[in-house]
C-alpha cells in the first residue's frame, strides 16, 4: 500500500473551537495610545501581577513607584516597536 502524503500546513480553527473571549475582541484603533490609556493599561497590568514574585521583588528592589514607572515604559516600548500592520 502507498502512504499518503500528509500535509503540512495547519488547519485553521473553526469559530465553533475559539472560545468567546477570542471572537468579541474589539477592532485594534489606528490612533496612538495617549498618556491616559498608557496609564490605564499600566494599571491593569499591574492590578494583575501585582502578586506575583516578580513584581514583589521589583517593589522591594526599587520602591512601589519606580516599579510603576518602569512598568509603564517597558509598555510604551513594546507597543511603540510594533510595526504598523497598515504598512
Amino acid at each position: 500500500m502507498k502512504k499518503r502524503k500528509v500535509s503540512k500546513r495547519q488547519r485553521q480553527p473553526s469559530t465553533e473551537e475559539l472560545p468567546d473571549w477570542v471572537l468579541n475582541d474589539s477592532p485594534v484603533s489606528n490612533k496612538p495610545l495617549t498618556k491616559q490609556d498608557l496609564d490605564e493599561l499600566a494599571a491593569g497590568v499591574q492590578s494583575g501581577i501585582r502578586d506575583t514574585p516578580a513584581w514583589k521583588v521589583l517593589v522591594r528592589r526599587v520602591g512601589e513607584k519606580e516599579a510603576a514607572r518602569i512598568l509603564r515604559v517597558s509598555l510604551f516600548a513594546k507597543l511603540s516597536i510594533q510595526p504598523d500592520p497598515n504598512n
